[in-house]
């Protein structure tokens, strides 16, 4: 089962009855992208979720001029594939269906599309509130399908551009690919009767009874709720967040003297660790293990210090002059910013896991312990 959002606006309508039509839609997951265009008579979705990307790139080069206090310029957008390409690329057969329609018919719709991965149900929208609401809705539909189809789901995403591409206004209704080329039928009294009417070219009648689709265009519902929004303030407040945790939040007592002591980092697993190789469970969820158990002849090494205190920041390089692999872990930036340094913020959770208890902090594999050496800042 998929979620998918997607949204395009100023396409030309064509009539949403029987006949070749083409499949113009837009698949995008950013719901700050309204807009986009594509021609033709083909289903050229690389072409339209390129479009897309290039819309949200330049949303993102909007942002990346906002310099925030301290830090650089950000960039508050991930780059990469649009993952509704692998997803949608197969796709054949465009189920339209709305919520307005009694469950059984869907129901047995949706029954009769699982397994088929070149099949998809589009709604819509949801309304008002969050994605979740989709979500929960659709997985309530699926833990009603028999148990065969609950195994290998229908794909289900929510696409109001399709419907208005088509001027969908009444469900269910079934778009096929045919011989290259895309046909529109009113009705689906089943998906094998909808695309048996289809390879024969009988159009021009309603294969079944129809219902008013109760959604919502969720696009026009976004694209208000986006026009609401400072997107500026929240980039600003998003990248001041990003700059406050890696400056490091942590405090630390600063070493008194020197400290030497063996400890074994045992850690609860959150969930099953299988054998990459084999994938057999190695620690079963729930328990206790020896996090260098998997490794014991390692050479791992670690220092905790805060990048505040120069004689910390000199005492890191020195440590990764001489042994380079040395992982290091700050309570707060500090001085340690212009080092060159690879660092990471501590938080708590790891430096009760590593027994960190002072800075500067040294801990050096020893089989299946760490030797943890504490010092007194020094020149």
């Amino acid at each position: 089962m998929r979620f998918l959002y997607s949204a395009r606006k100023n396409i030309p309508g064509t009539p949403a009855t029987g006949g070749r039509t083409g499949l113009l839609w837009f698949a995008a997951v950013c719901c700050l992208c309204f807009s986009g265009t594509a021609n033709g008579e083909t289903f050229d979705l690389k072409r339209l979720l390129d479009s897309q990307k290039a819309n949200t790139t330049r949303f993102m080069q909007s942002l990346k001029g906002q310099v925030v206090p301290g830090g650089s310029p950000t960039q508050m957008l991930t780059r990469g594939e649009n993952p509704a390409r692998a997803q949608l690329a197969g796709i054949r057969t465009v189920v339209f269906v709305s919520r307005s329609m009694p469950e059984q018919e869907l129901l047995k719709l949706l029954t009769q599309g699982a397994g088929r991965r070149d099949t998809v149900f589009l709604y819509r929208g949801w309304g008002s509130g969050g994605a979740d609401k989709a979500f929960e809705y659709a997985e309530t539909l699926v833990r009603k399908l028999p148990e065969s189809a609950r195994k290998n789901p229908p794909n289900i995403m929510v696409m109001p551009e399709a419907f208005r591409r088509y001027r969908i206004s009444h469900v269910p209704a079934l778009l096929h690919q045919d011989k290259g080329k895309w046909y529109l039928v009113q009705g689906t009294p089943s998906l094998d009767q909808a695309l048996t009417a289809i390879t024969g070219r009988r159009f021009g009648q309603r294969l079944s009874r129809q219902w008013a689709v109760s959604e919502p265009d969720q696009a026009k519902i976004m694209k208000q709720a986006a026009a609401r929004v400072d997107w500026k303030a929240q980039a600003r407040s998003a990248a001041e967040s990003v700059s406050a945790q890696m400056a490091g939040n942590m405090d630390l007592p600063v070493s008194k003297g020197i400290e030497n002591r063996l400890h074994i980092p045992y850690m609860r697993a959150d969930f099953d660790i299988r054998n990459p190789k084999t994938g057999m469970t190695v620690y079963p969820r729930g328990t206790m293990f020896n996090i260098l158990a998997a490794d014991p002849l390692g050479r791992r090494s670690i220092l905790a210090l805060d990048g505040r205190d120069i004689r910390q920041v000199r005492y890191a390089q020195r440590i990764i002059k001489e042994r380079p692999q040395t992982l290091v872990l700050y309570t707060r930036l500090g001085k340690l910013a212009g080092t060159g340094i690879p660092a990471s913020p501590l938080n708590t959770s790891l430096a009760q896991r590593l027994s960190i208890r002072t800075v500067p902090t040294y801990l050096q594999q020893e089989g299946m312990a760490f030797r943890v050496v504490s010092v007194h800042p020094f020149d």
